[in-house]
């Protein structure tokens, strides 16, 4: 059954870690498509780290593709300009190991790569820039950036004869050639404890000669247990069908359809919003990721196709809640209620605020019987117009 006999106020707001980065190395190479660097630092080991790292390229592309210490990166900010010039920040969630293998593949070009550790930094990107300077003399990006955070910059310049750099805004970490075709990279970064919402970098050509074209790419993140609002062009399913904006995932079609959120929840997490719609069939919660095959967007009785979920359904069984067979609450989700689901360890539960609404007198309504520590994606199954979610949030 649904646990109901913890009715406790539970507070909406998490605590945060400082995020903190440690500079690793820089990396060279010369003309190729490929790009394998072995035995790179990655610094000390833990759960909570993630490595990032910047290319500076002629490679005439932003499709960039590789792993750091095996595992895929992903590609956080990225820009090419005049000349084929381009850069990126790439990152992976890499917790083992105190040195491993970075390997890059992309259009053919030589690179400068700068290696950083994060340590309690949040998984998904704060705020990010570009700027194709082209032939100016610097490049800059403005970034928010939350209280205990960090933020990086990198630029990248061509057809200009040993170029250097100079960094306001933050650290350099590095200034170097790739050794051919007079390609540059520089990198910098800082950590910022007070939280900055208009924090410039800028990387000014201080040396070297020649007409440059010049490329910059910036990104900030918060620390680990910081909000994150849900992001727009991370839904998949069927999204034609769902009204999606920042925030926001509500159905727009009177039929049955489900979207799912593509940044999948490890370990604990805390997602929170408003159901709305509750007068039309309403069903969200999560899902084990390793069912995504079996993840149906047409959801007839808004049936997603899974087992192993955990999931709150607003209308028209109220008071239900169900992951795989349903479990009764004593509580009904109304029209605008503010709701919250998070795991800790592997158990998951639910606490509601119909009072406020705004999430400042949630109250624990109890956990979900089935416990599991498995990897899980947000979902969404509406089955009428205007129902869904709204002030969707998280916490990872």
């Amino acid at each position: 059954m649904f646990s109901n006999n913890l009715l406790m106020a539970a507070a909406s707001a998490t605590a945060s870690e400082s995020a903190t980065l440690v500079f690793n190395e820089v990396l060279t190479s010369t003309s190729a498509s490929t790009h394998t660097f072995t035995d790179v630092d990655f610094g000390t080991a833990a759960d909570n780290r993630r490595i990032l790292i910047s290319i500076s390229s002629n490679c005439d592309t932003t499709t960039f593709t590789g792993t750091i210490g095996g595992v895929a990166f992903t590609t956080v900010a990225s820009l090419e300009v005049s000349g084929g010039q381009a850069v990126g920040l790439m990152m992976a969630n890499v917790p083992t190991g105190t040195t491993g293998t970075v390997y890059i593949s992309h259009g053919t070009g030589s690179v400068a790569v700068g290696v950083w550790s994060l340590y309690d930094a949040a998984p998904k990107v704060y705020d990010s820039a570009t700027d194709d300077s082209d032939n100016e003399a610097n490049t800059s990006g403005t970034l928010d950036v939350p209280e205990n955070g960090l933020a990086f910059g990198v630029a990248s310049t061509g057809s200009g004869a040993n170029n250097t750099f100079a960094w306001s805004g933050a650290t350099e970490d590095f200034d170097t050639g790739t050794g051919q075709n007079y390609i540059n990279g520089s990198g910098a970064s800082v950590e910022v404890p007070a939280g900055d919402a208009s924090l410039t970098l800028t990387a000014t050509r201080t040396g070297g000669s020649g007409n440059t074209w010049f490329a910059g790419a910036f990104v900030s993140f918060g620390p680990i247990g910081d909000w994150m609002v849900f992001d727009s062009s991370e839904w998949s399913g069927k999204t034609g069908n769902f009204t999606i904006s920042s925030d926001d995932a509500v159905g727009s079609v009177e039929a049955d359809q489900a979207v799912r959120y593509d940044i999948a929840f490890d370990g604990d997490f805390t997602l929170e919003g408003n159901t709305v719609g509750g007068s039309g069939n309403n069903i969200f919660g999560v899902y084990a990721t390793s069912e995504d095959g079996s993840f149906n967007e047409d959801c007839p009785s808004l049936d997603i196709g899974v087992t192993n979920r955990w999931e709150l359904m607003s209308a028209p069984m109220n008071n239900m809640a169900f992951d795989g067979s349903r479990e009764n609450t004593t509580t009904t989700l109304a029209d605008g209620d503010y709701w919250q689901i998070k795991r800790s360890g592997s158990t998951f539960s639910f606490g509601l605020d119909n009072t406020t609404q705004n999430g400042t007198s949630l109250v624990d309504q109890g956990n979900w019987s089935t416990t599991s520590d498995t990897e899980v994606r947000f979902h969404i199954a509406s089955g009428k117009n205007g129902a869904g979610c709204k002030n969707l949030k998280y916490t990872n």
